[in-house]
């Protein structure tokens, strides 16, 4: 776990400010995804890491909802750490106090989850003294390589915390609703760590990891023609079953053992670009189809790869008139610029 938390290659600004300096591949991780409070702004563990089971276990064995002496007895001081009852599913869990309310409960984040949630003081507790220096388990991070178009207003949630509040801006809030749906279901994903900050605990400043995630069973967009054209020549049942299971078992091999490129196409960025509801964020450095632009003579073969897969996924959406490009190039970045190719009227605006 302690290796999972080393620095890796790049900087943990916008990935348009990607450094290229480094040659090593991406760090590859297994994370569960444990919040999703936008397409930008995610919450992950690593997965099997033994301290979450370790923490769960103390927090029941303490059996804080029968002893009356670890009830706080007075307003929470903000940023204390504290022993949390979920609503959800009346467990608790160790919870960072973000600010206290006037009824003496608080406004707290769930430090190994990443998720917050305003308690009253009747599920405020103190925590087991044993847990306090615990690390928190949540790494925040963002997805790399995707962001909105230049019109386009931040997504976030509401002043509760609990919705997205994102009306004028319906793309960002069906990119965020996808990436709920894709990556909240608490299975392990592999994750290619493209960049990393000093602090990356949940709660630190900025979004510590920048991520690539790829979907169990995920597919780039050449696999899903493939599969598609396999299908219709299915004479019968029977045919199909064979062929669906030869297809499983040719997609766990394919997992096992992505290359850079493979697990580019089959990620939830690729997918979010693939729909049109976001653009790409090319790295400045690195000119369309990931290779070198003439300020930087060497892009490393792992971010070419990745770059090529995205934009092919992007080009997809372009070409199909997508989200955003139903009307055309919904406008572009001074990066972006080579790649516009004056589609559309210039002009972008809702879905029809």
């Amino acid at each position: 776990a302690e290796a999972a938390a080393s620095a890796t290659a790049g900087a943990a600004a916008g990935d348009g400010d990607l450094s290229s300096s480094s040659s090593k591949p991406f760090e590859r991780l297994s994370v569960v995804v444990t919040d999703v409070r936008s397409f930008d702004d995610i919450s992950v563990q690593i997965a099997g890491e033994p301290r979450v089971e370790w923490i769960a276990a103390t927090l029941r064995g303490a059996a804080l909802d029968e002893a009356s002496s670890s009830l706080l007895g007075g307003p929470p001081a903000q940023g204390s750490l504290v022993a949390g009852k979920f609503s959800a599913d009346g467990q608790f869990y160790r919870a960072r106090v973000e600010s206290a309310t006037a009824d003496g409960g608080a406004r707290v984040t769930f430090v190994d989850f990443g998720n917050s949630e305003t308690l009253p003081p009747t599920s405020l507790r103190r925590l087991p003294a044993e847990l306090g220096a615990t690390p928190p388990q949540a790494l925040a991070a963002k997805l790399s390589f995707v962001k909105k178009p230049p019109s386009a207003s931040a997504s976030s949630r509401n002043d509760d915390g609990d919705d997205f509040n994102d009306d004028d801006d319906e793309f960002a809030l069906a990119a965020s609703e996808l990436v709920a749906s894709a990556l909240g279901g608490g299975a392990p994903l592999e994750a290619l760590v493209v960049s990393r900050s000093a602090t990356a605990r949940s709660g630190g400043p900025g979004k510590a990891l920048s991520l690539v995630l790829v979907l169990e069973g995920g597919e780039g967009e050449g696999d899903k023609e493939e599969e598609e054209k396999a299908g219709s020549d299915a004479d019968d049942d029977d045919d199909k079953k064979k062929k669906d299971g030869k297809s499983k078992n040719k997609n766990k091999d394919k997992k096992a053992s992505l290359s850079t490129r493979e697990a580019a196409a089959r990620s939830v960025n690729a997918e979010l670009l693939r729909a049109g509801l976001l653009r790409l964020d090319r790295p400045r450095f690195a000119a369309r189809g990931g290779s070198s632009s003439s300020s930087s003579p060497s892009v490393p073969a792992h971010l070419s790869e990745t770059l090529s897969a995205l934009e092919e996924a992007q080009d997809a959406a372009r070409r199909g008139r997508r989200g955003i490009w139903e009307y055309g190039d919904p406008g572009g970045d001074s990066e972006d610029e080579g790649e516009r190719r004056g589609g559309g009227r210039g002009g972008w605006g809702s879905r029809r």
